[in-house]
């Protein structure tokens, strides 16, 4: 977290679709080839948003992950623009980058503390990933919303400065 420090930070344009693609290849790379996984990228291709390219990847690799994590055997994890094209904070537009998975769900009694630093439900976790996305997102003045999905998944909305432009 010592590298999300205000002044570390650099505002550049970052393609959310290739830096999507880079993620599912790391992940898919590092994840149980027991499992069947199918990764969709409906992202578009021209999409871009002021974020660092390495702290895009990681919030995309977090989220991802998690998802993976909560694939028992077979599973879909889709990756898209929300379908609320912008929302507006000050003056700035932010867009909604989606990553929603059929992986169960989030059991309601852990919801609140799923961004704790620390808290885990896994075995092999150390509880950072989620803190991590909530604390780049918040640093590049976006934010990170997380809906159930009626016991077939969960779906989370990470919202960042856009560039205005480029809506796709």
């Amino acid at each position: 977290l010592k590298e999300l420090q205000p002044e570390k930070l650099t505002y550049e344009l970052t393609n959310v679709y290739d830096t999507a693609n880079e993620a599912i290849n790391s992940v898919k790379m590092s994840m149980d080839p027991r499992k069947e996984v199918k990764f969709v990228n409906n992202l578009s291709k021209y999409l871009r948003v002021k974020c660092r390219r390495d702290h895009l990847r990681q919030i995309i690799v977090n989220l991802l992950t998690n998802s993976v994590d909560a694939i028992a055997e077979k599973g879909e994890i889709k990756i898209y623009q929300s379908d609320v094209p912008k929302k507006v904070v000050g003056q700035e537009e932010l867009v909604g980058i989606v990553v929603e998975d059929t992986g169960g769900g989030i059991p309601k009694e852990i919801m609140e503390n799923i961004f704790d630093p620390f808290f885990t439900t896994k075995q092999h976790g150390n509880g950072m990933g989620l803190a991590i996305v909530q604390a780049i997102a918040n640093q590049y003045g976006g934010y990170v919303d997380v809906q159930n999905l009626d016991g077939q998944g969960a779906k989370f909305t990470v919202y960042l400065k856009a560039e205005k432009k480029n809506w796709g």
